[in-house]
């Protein structure tokens, strides 16, 4: 008789099971269905987002139209099938479909968000919107669907040992398409802003962490058809496009490749979660049919059950002991209730029904205080709204969550608690109550990180230790090497310290390294680390100093240089006058073969070298690179001194009018009277001022000079005397404001002046650069384009420039004998005549140039051949 009770049980139990796995699949093939769908409209809505993004940027729209228009025909028959699989009957049928009926909320916004697209589609038509307005919009319709595809794929983690694995895929998908639509942009646009490289940077290394948790996580069936689907020939295709595009080299031929490129790797990641996709809804089959047998068979076996009912009042007396156990453990559950943990019970609405008193004795809130609110009492608003939206996703979704969380006590204190929630549910899946416990971990977490700051950081000048140092270098080793920039390792040892420590003692010299740190700290960046590794040793990391070695090392030089001369300064120290040294030993990594344990190695040995040195006490670990540096440190002290003592002179070289053999004014050129080398030509020292920022000053002075000739001379010169600028400087409301200020202060009619800008340089913040000319123009002043031909000026730009004059570059004049220079030279002179412009040609050297260009009626030149740049006494007696 006990078998055929334990039949009838049994039974009935094994027929709930498979009714309910029966409904659940039935529920999971509709959803599987959804989310094959939603997967491809997020593909073609990525594709069609790139495709936009490309054809907003460029000029020439009529090869990218056609394209754009077929892909946005075939989202539109994509949407249309995802709307007949997701519009019901009636909302019976929706309530019937309960996975589906959870994501209402992003198909009712998915659904709404799509009657703009028409009018978005006509904004980037007419290239009417930016590309960040265009990126956000196909971003959110997709963000939307992304998040259907992330509810439907969770309830599969009963049928499959990883159900995020579709979700994960979309995620590396949707920031392989927005790297795919931002590089494609750029390179139409020519945008290649700071910004815009580090923002497609961190869609790259979205990548990566998407790609790693995928074979990390995935199941070993999906990972099978990952390595079916995806290849490492389109993962090299894209690392070599993204390396071109870092350096600059891809042109706008270049925008459809990377964009076929890209898509074709996308196209494989969607592939995978389409065949992933099937591979689920196969098993939610084989289960659901399984799940139909298995009722079939056990409504035979209900029959052998009718014999149990024999033995209903044995059945009954177990229940009433079974009733009695219900009884002693519900009794338990009470005490377990009132433990040390608190403990809250809410409706599920979330209202507050009961708390115990660890609770009170926690938050300081009476029950009657609580009892009928919502939790939102104990808000700390510490987190974002997106930590709680995802704390109730999980709940709804699993049924669980757990996580540490601030709140806060009834006086007001923050206090941190480790916090875990679980959905109590009836026997139809019903949420009927939440069981919150938690309890205080302010102290725990106070004193772990404390130990963990102590084990990391030097007792003393709480600066990082050794370990924690090698562990930030380790990190930064890898991620210099990934992105393919320059650190730099620094190795300082205090010079004397054992001196101070033997002849002052130990407390002074601890003073002393509190501060010298304090000194250490003044002289590095924010995203520098300093670090104490022993006594006197301290190790400075350098981060993100370029891809140049040649501007790493001498970013480095100047920061080593600044430390030298801080920590030199005196130290006063419980009144003892204290002077101490130092010696740098510097490594740039990563480079050749180096490792972690090379780069510590050899800015150590680097340091020592540096000790040996008694005047330097600076020393790179690759010497040919030190010695440049030290060559360019000396050479910008030297100009320091330069400006200082009126060492810059200024040569006039004359520009002629051939057509009357007449002086026509000059260019001003600077030199160098150094009192070693004499004589230094501009060549030698120019960009290394502009590197300094000191360019204007050098500018001031040539006005200065030109000014000071003019006002003093006796001749009237037809001409005007010019002098170089920079981009920079007519972007620079400072310098128009001082240029204008000298020109005053000699009383001469500014016209003389003329600004010479070379042609690349006009090209730079050129809408700004146009209005500072125009103001400069109104004062007076006179412009020409210098090296004209030798860069990217168009007729385009010269209709908006407000320019007097072109000077031809001398190569062409050079090199005249050949017929494309010659008809180069023609053209250029009717571009200037068609325009209003004067024509200047420098570098006439010889007799046969001269005759060559007045042939063709261009007389204003310049060059060797008249005169070579002179002082300006020699300039005044000048006869031609």
């Amino acid at each position: 008789m006990v078998p055929a009770v334990a039949l009838i049980y049994f039974s009935f139990y094994f027929v709930s099971i498979k009714y309910k796995e029966m409904n659940k699949t039935s529920d999971l093939l509709y959803a599987s269905k959804i989310t094959k769908i939603s997967t491809d409209l997020i593909h073609s809505l990525q594709i069609e987002r790139g495709l936009s993004a490309g054809f907003i940027a460029v000029e020439d729209k009529k090869p990218y139209l056609k394209k754009l228009l077929k892909r946005r025909g075939m989202s539109d028959t994509v949407y249309k099938t995802f709307l007949s699989v997701i519009k019901p009957l009636d909302m019976a049928d929706y309530k019937k479909k309960t996975i589906f009926y959870k994501n209402i909320n992003y198909i009712t916004t998915i659904l709404k968000e799509w009657h703009d697209i028409a009018n978005i589609r006509n904004l980037v038509t007419k290239s009417s919107i930016d590309f960040k307005e265009e990126i956000a919009y196909y971003s959110n319709i997709i963000k939307n669907l992304m998040d259907i595809v992330y509810t439907l794929s969770s309830p599969y983690s009963n049928y499959n040992g990883n159900s995020m694995d579709v979700y994960t895929l979309q995620n590396l998908e949707e920031n392989a398409g927005l790297e795919r639509a931002y590089i494609y942009n750029s390179i139409l646009s020519r945008n290649y802003s700071v910004k815009r490289v580090k923002d497609i940077l961190r869609l790259i290394a979205n990548q990566e962490n998407y790609k790693s948790n995928f074979l990390k996580n995935a199941t070993i069936t999906d990972l099978s058809f990952y390595n079916r689907f995806i290849t490492n020939e389109a993962e090299k295709d894209i690392n070599l496009y993204r390396k071109l595009f870092f350096d600059k080299k891809l042109k706008e031929k270049d925008a459809i490749r990377w964009f076929g490129t890209s898509t074709n790797r996308i196209d494989q990641y969607h592939r995978l979660s389409t065949k992933i996709i099937k591979n689920y809804l196969q098993n939610v089959k084989n289960i659901h049919q399984n799940a139909k047998n298995a009722l079939i068979t056990t409504f035979i076996l209900w029959f052998l059950a009718i014999v149990a009912f024999l033995i209903l009042v044995k059945f009954l007396k177990q229940l009433l002991e079974n009733e009695e156990k219900m009884m002693e453990e519900l009794r338990i559950a009470s005490y377990a209730f009132n433990s040390h943990e608190a403990m809250t019970i809410t409706d599920p609405n979330g209202v507050i029904i009961k708390v115990n008193k660890a609770f009170t004795k926690i938050t300081g809130y009476e029950p009657k205080e609580v009892i009928g609110k919502n939790p939102k009492v104990l808000k700390s608003f510490k987190h974002p709204e997106e930590f709680y939206k995802e704390m109730w996703r999980a709940l709804h979704t699993k049924g669980y969550w757990s996580d540490e969380i601030y709140n806060k006590r009834k006086n007001g204190e923050i206090f941190i608690e480790r916090l875990s929630i679980t959905a109590i549910k009836n026997e139809k899946g019903i949420t009927t109550h939440y069981i919150a416990h938690f309890f205080d971990i302010s102290e725990l977490k106070k004193a772990r990180d404390e130990a963990l700051h102590q084990a990391k950081h030097d007792y003393l000048t709480k600066l990082p230790n050794r370990s924690y140092l090698i562990e930030k270098l380790k990190e930064e080793f890898i991620r210099a090497k990934r992105h393919n920039f320059l650190d730099a390792f620094l190795f300082i040892d205090l010079d004397k310290f054992k001196a101070v420590n033997d002849n002052y003692g130990h407390l002074i010299g601890d003073n002393l390294l509190i501060s010298a740190t304090k000194r250490l700290k003044t002289c590095v960046r924010e995203d520098d680390y300093v670090a104490r590794i022993s006594g006197d040793e301290f190790c400075i990391l350098l981060v993100d100093l370029g891809r140049d070695i040649q501007k790493a090392s001498e970013i480095s030089q100047d920061i080593a240089e600044k430390i030298l001369k801080e920590l030199r300064k005196p130290y006063l120290i419980d009144k003892n006058e204290i002077l101490i040294g130092a010696s740098i030993g510097i490594k740039i990594f990563p480079k050749d073969n180096d490792d972690i344990d090379e780069v510590v190695k050899s800015a150590d040995i680097a340091m020592y070298e540096a000790k040996k040195d008694k005047q330097k006490k600076i020393f790179f670990y690759d010497k040919l690179i030190g010695e440049k540096i030290q060559k360019l440190s000396m050479l910008k002290k030297e100009i320091e001194e330069a400006f200082k003592n009126n060492q810059f002179i200024f040569y006039f070289q004359p520009k002629v009018d051939s057509k009357n053999m007449e002086i026509a004014g000059a260019e001003v050129l600077v030199r160098w009277q150094h009192p070693i080398e004499g004589i230094v030509y501009p060549g030698a020292f120019i960009d290394i001022i502009k590197s300094m920022n000191k360019i204007s000053l050098i500018t001031y002075l040539a006005i200065e000079n030109a000014c000071r000739y003019i006002k003093n001379s006796d001749k009237s010169y037809k001409g005007t005397f010019s002098i170089n600028i920079t981009a920079n400087e007519l972007l620079s409301p400072a310098f128009i404001e001082k240029a204008m200020s000298i020109i005053n202060s000699f009383n001469i009619n500014p016209s003389y002046i003329e600004f010479e800008i070379l042609e690349d340089e006009l090209i730079k913040n050129f809408d700004t650069v146009i209005e500072n000319m125009k103001k400069l123009k109104e004062y007076g002043i006179k412009f020409s384009i210098d090296d004209f031909g030798s860069g990217y000026s168009s007729i385009r730009y010269l209709q908006k420039l407000p320019v007097d004059k072109l000077k031809i570059d001398r190569y062409f004049i050079a090199n005249y004998n050949e017929k494309s220079n010659q008809e180069l030279i023609k053209m250029v002179a009717n571009i200037a005549k068609t325009f209003g412009l004067d024509l200047v040609v420098e570098g006439i050297e010889k007799k046969e140039q001269l005759d060559f260009l007045n042939s063709i009626g261009v007389y204003k030149v310049q060059g060797f051949y008249f005169s070579r740049a002179i002082e300006a006494k020699e300039f005044a007696n000048l006869q031609l």
